[in-house]
């Protein structure tokens, strides 16, 4: 079928892929490279952010209550995008929240200042 953005099951028919298969496609069609990790395109990367985002969103929206990974974890993905503002917001929101920011909390909030100079 000219067009059709899907795959062809077992049986003969067309389904739809929707977005978290597409991304599994192509991180399962990339190249592992030594300890350089896995190469993917920067597509592949903004899409990742971009769901990462929506799933801290949703985690405020909800009031699920957030933990010193979580929040390290915005805090990376705000460094991936070079916003070192964002990833030093998630430090001190641990501190507003109660929680004890680790060593590594710190790395994703400071990393882009050092990379810039500041």
């Amino acid at each position: 079928m000219r067009g059709f953005n899907g795959s062809m099951d077992t049986n003969g028919r067309y389904f739809e892929l929707d977005d978290n298969a597409r991304l599994n496609s192509v991180l399962n069609s990339t190249e592992k490279h030594g300890n350089d990790g896995i190469l993917v395109s920067e597509d592949v990367k903004k899409y990742a952010l971009q769901r990462g985002l929506e799933v801290y969103e949703n985690m405020c929206v909800d009031k699920v209550q957030m933990n010193e990974a979580a929040l390290t974890a915005v805090a990376r993905m705000a460094m991936s995008m070079g916003d070192g503002d964002m990833a030093f917001e998630m430090v001190k929101q641990m501190k507003d929240l109660g929680i004890s920011p680790k060593l590594r909390s710190y790395g994703p909030a400071l990393s882009p200042f050092a990379i810039m100079g500041n």
